[in-house]
């Protein structure tokens, strides 16, 4: 059976499972499909390595983005909490830890020359 012009499908996805559903004019709900489609869906994935972890394990990072990561899930919670102050003030510490951390990965001498003196040939 082909697609039909007058029948509405649609699907949804939960957890792993993707489901067809078709919608039933008698009863105004959407229900499994109960006539044959021949043509409905194709799926095409990549399935991906399951990484075990648990809250015990161990991440490593360096302890200024790991203060960052902690400002960053207050933020988060403010925000679903609906405390947007809050949530700006963790975002602007987020800000200040991830510029700390990217200030110490430059590595040499930095020098700074006060104003209108000529650099050192």
């Amino acid at each position: 059976m082909a697609f039909s012009p007058t029948k509405k499908y649609a699907y949804y996805i939960r957890g792993k499972e993707i489901a067809i559903v078709e919608w039933d004019t008698t009863t105004a709900t959407w229900v499994s499909p109960k006539t044959l489609v021949l043509n409905g869906l194709q799926l095409e994935y990549t399935l991906t390595p399951a990484i075990p972890a648990n809250a015990d394990d161990d991440i490593d990072i360096d302890e200024v983005y790991a203060h960052a990561v902690s400002c960053y899930l207050m933020a988060m919670k403010a925000e679903r909490a609906g405390d947007l102050n809050a949530k700006r003030e963790h975002m602007r510490e987020f800000n200040r830890f991830i510029h700390i951390g990217e200030n110490n990965k430059i590595v040499g001498i930095r020098k700074v020359m006060p104003h209108g003196t000529e650099t050192i040939k």
